[in-house]
């Protein structure tokens, strides 16, 4: 009997973008420009909605731009995407917070 070899499909390749507002915009652009060629372009959604984003090399640029916002109070959307011809998926930061375990002690 002849064994099947498996192909493991290959998962896209995930990319990250920023959609920055008017404040964020030169900030952003300034700080990608100091590695890489700046990369933007309109892309748009599931719902065909078109965006202005820069393409971000990975997840770190996210989170140096995340920072930046928070501390400046910039409004920045941040989208993914896996393959080059799907569509932006909105990436939402969960604010995980620790779980306190909670017990009644009773007095001795």
């Amino acid at each position: 009997m002849e064994k099947k070899e498996r192909v493991k499909k290959e998962k896209p390749e995930c990319e990250w973008f920023v959609e920055p507002d008017p404040n964020a915009n030169q900030w952003i652009a300034n700080e990608l420009r100091e590695d890489i060629a700046v990369v933007t372009e309109r892309l748009k959604d599931a719902n065909q909605k078109p965006h202005n984003v820069y393409q971000l090399r990975n997840h770190k640029d996210v989170a140096m731009i995340k920072k930046a916002a928070e501390k400046f109070d910039w409004q920045v959307y941040f989208w993914t995407r896996e393959g080059q011809k799907s569509p932006i998926k909105e990436w939402t930061f969960e604010n995980k917070k620790k779980k306190i375990d909670l017990k009644l002690v009773k007095p001795k």
